[in-house]
């Protein structure tokens, strides 16, 4: 942090939301050209003729430029997607929620992801309470336990994933569990920020550093919380909502 004129300044929350204007706008970029391209009829066999006759273009490299303009293109769809979703739940429209069975919903998830888990090397060790009902959006409510395992199965070192729902007095209480190198209490805090990442390395794994502000949202907007904590070699997500009868 530095001042200037009395002001305080972030550098590295800055550096942060211009390393992801600088994404939207590579993306942006390319996108415009495969638009261009398609309209064009410049795709595939065609994409490459009017290029410099110094230089033979092979089909191994078509294709690999096609693919590279098709994955940043939708890289940029994810991230729009991803702060249209922000946006969405910072209006808090309770007019969706409906009374659920949120243990049935959350075993029906897991079903999905023990697969997935299995083929990056991780068990997936579940505890889930039976018939904790909650007032809320079934496909929100879903989408967290979705992140917190997608962040679970990107960042986590060798060893097993922990989901458990309980019920805890008012709240129904997610936690998801996974082996991480030891993180500060301040990391901690500031791990559901926008575009916050702890290092440049979840860059190259896709991730812009909002995943977990929107899972934040998620809670927020059902009237409860998240937070995170680092307990004997485990980062450790603790999600509560208000339960219901």
């Amino acid at each position: 942090r530095y001042f200037f004129m009395g002001k305080q300044f972030d550098t590295k929350k800055k550096i942060q939301k211009m390393h992801v204007a600088h994404k939207l706008l590579v993306c942006a970029c390319t996108a415009c050209l495969l638009l261009c391209a398609g309209g064009c009829g410049l795709m595939e066999d065609d994409i490459f003729t009017y290029a410099p006759k110094s230089h033979i273009i092979t089909k191994e490299e078509e294709a690999k430029y096609i693919n590279n303009i098709v994955t940043v293109s939708r890289q940029m769809r994810s991230l729009v997607e991803d702060l249209l979703n922000l946006a969405r739940l910072e209006k808090a429209d309770k007019s969706s929620f409906v009374r659920l069975n949120l243990s049935d919903s959350y075993q029906e998830s897991l079903l999905q992801f023990e697969p997935v888990l299995f083929e990056l090397g991780h068990m997936l060790n579940e505890d889930i309470k039976p018939d904790i009902f909650v007032n809320g959006n079934s496909q929100r409510l879903n989408q967290l336990l979705t992140i917190l395992l997608d962040n679970a199965a990107k960042y986590s070192r060798p060893g097993d994933i922990s989901v458990s729902l309980s019920q805890s007095g008012k709240y129904a209480v997610l936690c998801v569990a996974n082996p991480a190198e030891e993180i500060s209490q301040q990391q901690l805090k500031d791990i559901f920020k926008r575009f916050y990442r702890t290092d440049e390395s979840h860059n190259e794994k896709g991730s812009y550093g909002l995943g977990l502000s929107i899972a934040q949202s998620i809670c927020e907007s059902h009237g409860g919380k998240i937070a995170a904590d680092y307990i004997n070699g485990n980062i450790v997500f603790k999600a509560q909502i208000p339960a219901v009868s």
